[in-house]
């Protein structure tokens, strides 16, 4: 589902630390209500943009995309580990 997608692909995350850093030095319920509203956000702005892609790239393409960008990064992340 897409709760469980968001909610894997999240945890751990550089957002989720300092989401936590925030909740200590500002408040919980203030930090819930900011980080809730940024998610919201972030993830209506990536539902317009799939949307937008749908209609003009052919699902195949955009499957091929992200799959080029996923190996770009496993290289990138390869090479960093061998020269530091």
């Amino acid at each position: 589902t897409a709760f469980m997608a968001v909610f894997i692909s999240e945890w751990g995350d550089l957002t989720q630390i300092t989401t936590a850093n925030l909740a200590a030095s500002n408040g919980t319920w203030s930090t819930a209500i900011g980080s809730a509203a940024a998610l919201m956000s972030v993830s209506a702005l990536a539902l317009l943009a799939g949307k937008f892609i749908a209609k003009r790239v052919p699902l195949k393409t955009v499957q091929r995309i992200g799959g080029l960008c996923m190996l770009g990064l496993a290289i990138w992340t390869v090479v960093e580990i061998f020269t530091g």
